[in-house]
């Protein structure tokens, strides 16, 4: 089953304010979220962020939503785990 990416404006924005060993290692894990998009080390978020996952990265989080009936996945936030969830 392949799903397609979409990575929000918020994502990017996050992503690119990163050092660039961390962006290589946070796009690493994103790839990996697309081969398997329910990856044992994702944990489902709740309160606001219900129905989203999140996967860590080290001090990093990737926040993303799994929609199966459109085989998309979309990275809704990436950052340091201090602030990402605001």
């Amino acid at each position: 089953m392949t799903y397609r990416l979409i990575v929000t404006r918020a994502a990017k924005k996050g992503l690119a304010s990163l050092h660039p060993e961390v962006q290589q290692r946070v796009s690493e894990h994103i790839a990996a979220i697309l081969e398997t998009p329910r990856m044992p080390q994702a944990a489902a978020l709740a309160g606001s962020f219900a129905g989203l996952l999140k996967v860590r990265v080290g001090d990093y989080r990737i926040i993303y939503h799994v929609d199966d009936a459109t085989q998309t996945i979309k990275v809704v936030r990436v950052g340091h785990r201090s602030n990402v969830y605001k």
